[in-house]
């Protein structure tokens, strides 16, 4: 059960992360440090649930 809860708050972090990222890039440029920072953020959300969810299947 903690596996599932655990993937369920890794998941809404991504999409919380993700909206968070549009919204910057839609205000300030995609090229803007501001929001390439929150890529690499999201790249590292992503890293850690593929490496801990990817791996069961």
């Amino acid at each position: 059960m903690l596996v599932v809860f655990e993937k369920y708050l890794l998941l809404s972090k991504i999409e919380l992360k993700k909206r968070h990222m549009y919204y910057k890039a839609k205000h300030l440029g995609f090229t803007d440090e501001r929001v390439v920072c929150c890529s690499q953020e999201l790249d590292d959300l992503l890293n850690i649930y593929q490496d801990k969810f990817m791996s069961y299947l």
